[in-house]
């Protein structure tokens, strides 16, 4: 499957390790950032149904309770486009304390950040988010938040 060249995905049909049952078998989503690179599974789905009600759960879950990785981490992602506005050719990560770009294969960090007011230039600078003194404010005192 294309991906940002030279980085690749695909999806594959397999058990997880952590199942007692191993002929249950789901879809991982993988994606590796060089041919040389060892295959990394990102997140996994059945093929069961889902209802609305169910998806408001997980949501909440993932949005909300305090183990999970979205509350404990800010991230924000900018695919950068070539030239011709077509093809995405690179893109923009914030995660934790840096900004990183990665271009071809290669991921260089562009910024390090050491507080909340960086972070906050940073997302205008390279992102070009704009935030609001409420908005600002907002992040204060959580675990995310960069001190």
């Amino acid at each position: 499957m294309p991906y940002i060249a030279p980085a690749e995905m695909r999806l594959i049909r397999d058990s997880l390790d952590e199942f007692t049952d191993k002929s249950q078998r789901v879809w991982i989503y993988q994606v590796r950032y060089t041919p040389q690179n060892d295959w990394i599974s990102n997140f996994c789905f059945s093929e069961a149904e889902f209802l609305p009600q169910y998806f408001k759960l997980f949501n909440f879950y993932t949005s909300r309770h305090p183990s999970s990785w979205f509350t404990q981490m800010f991230v924000c992602t900018l695919m950068i486009m070539h030239e011709n506005e077509q093809e995405v050719k690179g893109q923009y990560v914030m995660s934790g304390k840096e900004v990183k770009r990665r271009i071809n294969g290669q991921t260089e960090v562009i910024e390090t950040l050491n507080n909340e007011n960086d972070r906050v230039r940073a997302l205008a600078k390279w992102f070009g988010i704009h935030l609001r003194e409420d908005e600002v404010e907002g992040i204060r005192g959580l675990s995310s938040e960069l001190k």
